[in-house]
């Protein structure tokens, strides 16, 4: 990772996929999704570069 990329981690089930969404807003109700990640069972990570530094990013369990 560079010195301006985003890196999240996490632990992480098997059992679940995690997506992956970014906002210009924490109160925003349109949030982009930008990826989704089978669970592994250990601690996972996502990085992306910084394109805006004023944007949030979350990471939320998709259920089956």
């Amino acid at each position: 990772a560079g010195p301006s990329d985003l890196v999240m981690s996490w632990e992480s089930s098997a059992a679940f996929d995690y997506a992956v969404s970014t906002a210009g807003d924490l109160e925003a109700n349109d949030w982009t999704s930008v990826d989704v990640l089978p669970g592994t069972g250990s601690t996972m990570s996502y990085t992306n570069s910084m394109v805006d530094p004023s944007a949030f990013y979350r990471v939320e369990v998709v259920l089956p």
